[in-house]
């Protein structure tokens, strides 16, 4: 029986906002008008200015499921004045992976806020806005989880370029759809720190090497081992900040975390994805790539992975995004349990394919396109 299946599980994902664009009035702006920049409507500055405010709070919250429901599929991060890395063509789950990383603001010592300032807008077309904003952010870090007494302090001030897009988002019943804006990434430009450097911003690509890209079989051994054994410590108290531990055999010091991966295929894997031993990750990611930038509108490369075998998984703490997938027939994650965000499997295309999900007991939202065979 083949089936055509879009279906939610528990609560869904549908507190996206519904965006009217339509008649209204344009704010005007001595600076926009001044340089001749198009004007966004009133129902488009409420709209963005939503987005600004659930960016900034859900940092704030530490509410990654929020973060994720804002975002437009794919987000040009740079933070060059920051840490001096640069993202033009970043998936929306690798971005939230990176901000909820226990190296960045998923520590649960940092406290942070986020206030935003005064705003200019310049609409670059009927699709891509781009804001410039003024910024404080707050960090505090604390001894311990009683939240008593300080660790660490670094507030940084600056002036952000953010990023919104006009995105399809197709609706989870049906093959309807609708435009909606969504946070589409930033651009800090960093004014002065206090105390030296925000505690969190030591190095984002630190937060970022978790993301493993298979190009052949023969990385999946390296990356279990990795993936299982690695965990963060206090580098204050061991010297180091990561610890690989030496199988079973090997304790694990009180006050160290496990590292969880992300595991992304890279578009030259082709063939089967065979993982068996790893049980738990932040993300899994497998999708296609742009020949160029997203933002360029490039050519669309679909993935090449056959077969996702992943026997011994048990838990997601992200996303599961399997997506441009026309290659595959097979997915099989018999022990799966736990999904904290949303399951997208996105196969339109190609053949019926077979999923093995016997265990899966808790996730937000699953969303699945394609022809099904088995389920």
């Amino acid at each position: 029986m083949i089936l055509t299946i879009v279906s939610l599980l528990r609560n869904s994902l549908g507190g996206l906002m519904g965006l009217n664009f339509a008649n209204g009035s344009a704010i005007s702006s001595p600076i926009d008008s001044k340089k001749g920049k198009k004007q966004i409507t009133f129902e488009e500055h409420l709209a963005l200015s939503s987005l600004l405010f659930h960016w900034a709070d859900s940092y704030d919250s530490k509410d990654w499921a929020r973060l994720s429901r804002i975002l437009a599929p794919v987000l040009l991060i740079d933070y060059t004045q920051v840490s001096g890395e640069s993202y033009p063509s970043m998936a929306a789950e690798s971005f939230v992976a990176m901000m909820s990383s226990p190296g960045f603001l998923g520590d649960p010592l940092l406290k942070t806020q986020h206030l935003l300032g005064a705003c200019e807008w310049e609409k670059v077309d009927d699709d891509f806005v781009i804001a410039r904003q003024q910024l404080r952010a707050g960090h505090l870090r604390f001894e311990d989880e009683t939240h008593k007494v300080e660790k660490q302090r670094g507030h940084s001030h600056a002036t952000n370029e953010f990023y919104f897009r006009r995105v399809w988002i197709k609706d989870v019943e049906g093959d309807q759809g609708r435009w909606e804006w969504r946070w589409a990434g930033l651009k800090p430009v960093v004014r002065w720190n206090e105390y030296g450097v925000g505690p969190t911003l030591e190095n984002i690509s630190k937060t970022t090497d978790a993301e493993f890209y298979f190009d052949v079989t023969e990385d999946v051994a390296l990356f279990v081992r990795c993936a299982e054994t690695t965990y963060e410590c206090d580098a204050t108290l061991h010297g180091v900040r990561w610890f690989m531990i030496d199988g079973t055999n090997e304790p694990v010091p009180a006050d160290c975390r496990k590292h969880l991966s992300h595991l992304i295929t890279s578009h030259n894997y082709a063939g089967p994805l065979e993982v068996p031993g790893l049980t738990k990750l932040s993300g899994l990611r497998i999708r296609g790539t742009y020949s160029g930038t997203y933002w360029d509108n490039s050519l669309l490369l679909p993935t090449n992975v056959t077969i996702n075998d992943l026997p011994d998984l048990v838990n997601i703490t992200i996303s599961m995004a399997i997506d441009d997938a026309a290659s595959i027939t097979s997915l099989n994650l018999l022990k799966l349990r736990h999904i904290n965000l949303d399951l997208l499997l996105n196969s339109t295309g190609g053949p019926a394919i077979n999923l093995t999900f016997l265990s899966l007991a808790d996730v937000d939202s699953i969303k699945i396109y394609g022809e099904i065979d088995t389920f």
